[in-house]
């Protein structure tokens, strides 16, 4: 069956970081699949674990229209922690 494959992946984030200091955080999105994708987001949350949970709080979320077989799309931001 053809279909996108999204693979999520964390090029680059502190470990930790202290209140009133910025951060940045880069993270790649590739689709290996065999077809393009449709409309998806992309997020970064803030957690005190590796795991995801529903308290962890949404840092930020890309909108990606449409990403190709075999291609990529990545993402960078900063922000402050006050």
């Amino acid at each position: 069956m053809s279909r996108p494959d999204l693979i999520a992946t964390v090029v680059s984030v502190p470990s930790s970081t202290t209140a009133v200091t910025d951060f940045t955080a880069t993270w790649k999105v590739s689709n290996s699949g065999t077809v393009d994708t449709s409309a998806f987001m992309s997020a970064v949350y803030l957690s005190s674990d590796a795991s995801w949970s529903s308290d962890d709080e949404l840092l930020v979320s890309r909108i990606v229209q449409s990403l190709p077989a075999g291609e990529n799309t990545e993402f960078t931001f900063t922000l402050n922690i006050a």
